[in-house]
């Protein structure tokens, strides 16, 4: 096991044609603002996340697809016990969107949820998947932060269909898109909390 390794990377993993399939999917959904957890209530915080959302169905194809680079980046790195998917998040970074400096794993495992299989545990892998070309927009860097504040960008996920695997606790952003469209998806995997 290495708590050290920042993300492992899936250059070209999602041939295009299915990342366009994706996109058509994602942008049939019903989208909002994306909203964040603050004193336990959800509020639009547009100066920290400022991003469209949608949710594919837990049984839709792609959370199966998302789910089998988790399962190898995690097999050859990390080894973490996990047990289910909270789903695929479709996101859309338009011109001004960003998600400022952020670690997706929360203080404390999930006690409020309607689901029940998420009561007690926490989000422990993040898996992301850039659907777009990096030539379709500007600015929308994913970028991470190693544990000394170095700020190290990951140009891979510029490319279609790659997919980046990482620790829910490594901090990241998706740094303002200056024009153009960014489209993603992002998956979380969740187990007992880290001990």
């Amino acid at each position: 096991m290495s708590r050290n390794t920042l993300f492992h990377a899936f250059e070209y993993a999602i041939p295009i044609e299915v990342c366009d399939v994706i996109m058509k999917e994602g942008q049939a959904l019903t989208h909002a603002q994306a909203t964040l957890k603050i004193d336990g209530n959800l509020a639009v915080k547009d100066d920290i996340r400022k991003t469209r959302l949608g949710w594919m169905p837990e049984d839709n194809w792609v959370n199966g697809l998302l789910a089998n680079f988790i399962a190898q980046a995690n097999k050859s790195i990390w080894n973490f016990d996990y047990q289910c998917s909270q789903g695929v998040q479709f996101g859309i970074y338009g011109e001004g969107s960003h998600y400022d400096w952020h670690k997706d794993e929360y203080d404390l495992p999930f006690d409020d949820e309607k689901r029940s299989e998420w009561r007690g545990l926490s989000r422990k892998l993040t898996t992301a998947a850039s659907l777009n070309a990096g030539d379709e927009y500007e600015g929308g860097d994913f970028e991470v932060m190693d544990p000394w504040g170095n700020i190290v960008a990951v140009p891979e996920l510029r490319n279609p269909g790659t997919v980046v695997v990482f620790p829910a606790y490594v901090v990241h952003r998706v740094a303002p898109v200056i024009s153009g469209t960014r489209y993603s998806i992002v998956s979380w995997h969740l187990g007992a909390p880290f001990r």
